[in-house]
């Protein structure tokens, strides 16, 4: 499988979804064009010459894989320094469906790798090295690549025609933890069930031919208590990569596929010990651990995420970096918050899940001596492979031991046995420490003193953001708003309204705004600035833009205080059916309401079924 390619679009994803675009573009369109066809140009010369200086097939396709990550290199400097998402989002329709540029980006990324692939094809067929025309190439290679992405693509225009949709209670829940979990089983489903069905008919496979061979393999498999869907011919770089992979977690949707270069080049005893390590894979559910390891990584992200980020907001020195880069233009501060992201996707997918994959493909190659009980066939098989890959012996893989270090391995295991037992414990305790790891970071969440964080954080907010960002006049009303709210929560009201007008002149049809002011004037401490009839004013206008759940509880307070609870009552029960979190909230602040009126459940039903008979 293509790990390193996939690894990087996964990096080259994150780069085009976080990348801030500006307000107004940083290049007019005919300078970012002139900068842009420069940049490509120097990087793609810079390329050739490196790969034209490689004196071997095999060293020219080891350089290529390296130079793989300059084209997401390249595209870092599209998105951050030449700020092209500021016109990507001016497609048209990418307003509604944010997935056109996030697929823009992409299609960005592939033209990188293209120059690359065809440079590298280039150089080979002057060589007399290239076996097919450079377009075919080009697409074997995209090919291999494109499954990854169905399952991104898939979800990501379900999210946005979700988002289509114009019911607040659907908005909501696609803010909540449960639609988050949702949508990761649903990428889970994904993976295992669509993924690998679709995988054969992208990569062209065709169903290993009756014969001979076919038997010993079907019989292999059989006495190995394996099921399949069905046994694939990988036309992997035309025929002429020797390898095997698995696919799928369940039976149905599982398929086994072989190269023909393995075919034509390996003895049926050779293909049967191969086929054993592809069993092992499935022996110890590695496709499945791979799952786990997904779904931890995404589970511990989303736990830690927040508690984590509020600890840097306590910190003094985080406020004060915010603050110094609060002039540098968005998309480098968009660039400084993805790096420890980029940085932490790198640790955990390539360091983390690179033991396990090497020590995985391990165990799989111990599985002969279960199959055939010596390792002979596997070790001539691995030497074949080298041998007709030009030479790949000694190179090294993050995500596989060497052609070497495996045969090495195999031959130590057949003088001392123990290996074996050996190298099975020490991958249980290594996916016992990992679950252990992975539950206690899970459940570090809720024991984490976040709370006081937060207030440490408000405080350090207020004294940074409200002192230096407005005594410098910033122009974004979104940072009034958040001063304005954290200094009402201290009960400083005065201040706290001068942060709201500010915002308020800034984008007076802003409903948050409008809703924040209303809510301070209803619900003050402070007789000063308790004013029901200001806070009704703000009220309607906020509810009048967007009628949400928050925003039609603090109508229904501004209605209570000003004598007006049987409308208080209705329109607390509307914002309870809109609800989707924090219900608790709503049906206290309901039963305050009818409490106050001595109104019980049964007469609002009634009053609202006469309401719906007039």
């Amino acid at each position: 499988m293509p790990y390193n390619q996939i690894l990087s679009l996964m990096i080259a994803l994150l780069i085009i979804v976080g990348a801030v675009p500006e307000e107004t573009p940083r290049f007019s369109l005919w300078h970012l064009a002139m900068l842009w066809m420069g940049k490509t140009a120097v990087w793609a010369i810079i390329a050739w010459r490196i790969l034209k200086s490689s004196d071997s097939a095999a060293r020219t396709s080891y350089i290529l894989d390296k130079l793989q990550w300059t084209a997401m290199a390249m595209l870092a400097m599209d998105f951050f320094i030449l700020d092209i998402k500021t016109y990507l989002i001016t497609i048209p329709g990418s307003e509604k469906f944010p997935t056109i540029t996030e697929v823009s980006g992409l299609l960005m990324y592939f033209f990188y790798l293209a120059v690359l692939w065809t440079a590298n094809w280039r150089i080979l067929s002057v060589r007399g090295l290239a076996e097919s025309g450079c377009r075919e190439d080009l697409g074997l290679r995209l090919r291999i690549i494109i499954p990854a992405l169905v399952p991104y693509l898939l979800l990501a225009l379900l999210g946005d025609m979700a988002g289509l949709i114009p019911s607040p209670a659907v908005q909501d829940f696609l803010n909540t933890s449960e639609f988050r979990l949702v949508y990761f089983g649903l990428f889970v489903a994904l993976i295992i069930f669509l993924v690998p069905a679709i995988i054969p008919w992208i990569w062209k496979c065709r169903p290993f031919p009756q014969g001979p061979l076919r038997k010993i393999i079907t019989d292999s498999l059989e006495k190995s208590g394996v099921r399949c869907a069905e046994i694939l011919l990988w036309p992997l770089g035309r025929g002429r990569v020797c390898t095997a992979a698995v696919l799928g977690l369940v039976p149905r949707f599982r398929y086994i596929l072989l190269t023909p270069c393995l075919v034509e080049y390996l003895h049926p005893a050779e293909i049967e010990a191969v086929l054993a390590h592809e069993v092992g894979h499935i022996r110890y559910r590695h496709l499945l651990w791979y799952v786990v390891f997904l779904g931890a990584y995404s589970a511990v992200l989303f736990s830690l995420l927040d508690p984590l980020w509020t600890w840097m907001l306590s910190r003094h020195f985080t406020m004060e970096f915010l603050v110094f880069f609060q002039d540098m233009p968005q998309s480098v501060s968009s660039l400084l918050a993805l790096l420890p992201m980029v940085i932490l996707m790198l640790l955990y997918f390539r360091l983390m899940m690179g033991y396990f994959m090497r020590n995985f493909e391990r165990q799989a190659d111990l599985h002969v001596f279960d199959v055939q009980g010596h390792p002979a066939n596997l070790i001539n098989a691995l030497e074949k492979v080298a041998l007709v890959a030009g030479g790949i012996r000694e190179q090294p893989s993050w995500h596989h031991f060497g052609i070497a270090e495996r045969v090495d391995f195999l031959q130590r295991t057949a003088a001392h046995p123990e290996l074996k037992a050996r190298h099975n414990r020490k991958l249980r305790m290594g996916k016992a420490v990992f679950l252990m790891a992975a539950a206690t970071m899970i459940t570090l969440s809720t024991l984490l003193p976040t709370q006081t964080w937060k207030a440490t954080a408000r405080s350090n907010i207020t004294r940074l953001y409200f002192e230096q960002l407005m005594g410098r006049g910033e122009q974004q009303p979104e940072w009034y708003l958040f001063a304005g709210q954290i200094l009402e929560n201290e009960k400083k009201y005065e201040k706290a309204l001068q942060a709201y007008h500010r915002a308020l002149d800034l984008d007076p049809e802003d409903p948050e705004i409008l809703n924040s002011i209303a809510w301070l004037f209803a619900t003050a401490e402070d007789p000063e600035f308790k004013r029901p009839r200001e806070a009704l004013m703000y009220a309607i206008q906020a509810a009048r833009i967007k009628p949400a759940a928050h925003i039609l509880d603090t109508l229904a307070e501004s209605f209570f205080i000003n004598g007006y609870s049987q409308k208080a009552i209705e329109l607390e029960m509307e914002a309870l059916s809109r609800a989707r979190n924090n219900r608790e909230y709503y049906q206290a602040q309901l039963e305050k309401f009818r409490s106050a009126t001595g109104t019980s459940k049964e007469k609002d039903l009634t009053g609202d079924q006469r309401q719906e008979t007039d």
